[in-house]
């Protein structure tokens, strides 16, 4: 009688865990096609899933993967300076160069008084 209770209640919380991880899911797919940050609330949901769920365990897995690759991407792009091809040679601001300009006052400064 207690494991059949006990079989009962983990069947509830996977049922309580589907139905929560499916929806918030779903509202993430619909975000895609309408305002709402819908690339953010599917992986929370798959999260969600993946707490009972080895299928969305390995999805989220995927996931995770792929906007790692992404970010790696994006990242290597704005050190390297954007869209801009990649010759082979150091750019000044990869060398460490000062590329700051200097410009000379035009007013020269006063001198300290000395006493």
């Amino acid at each position: 009688m207690k494991q059949l209770i006990e079989l009962t209640i983990k069947q509830a919380r996977r049922l309580v865990i589907a139905l929560i991880g499916g929806t918030i899911v779903l509202l993430g797919v619909i975000m895609l096609f309408t305002p709402g940050p819908g690339l953010v609330v599917i992986p929370v949901g798959l999260a969600i899933l993946a707490t009972e769920f080895v299928w969305a365990h390995r999805l989220l897995a995927k996931v995770r993967e792929q906007i790692r690759l992404k970010t790696r991407g994006r990242e290597s792009d704005q050190r390297d300076g954007g869209d801009q091809p990649d010759d082979g040679q150091p750019s000044d601001e990869k060398a460490g160069k000062d590329l700051t300009p200097r410009v000379k006052d035009s007013k020269p400064k006063p001198k300290a008084p000395t006493n």
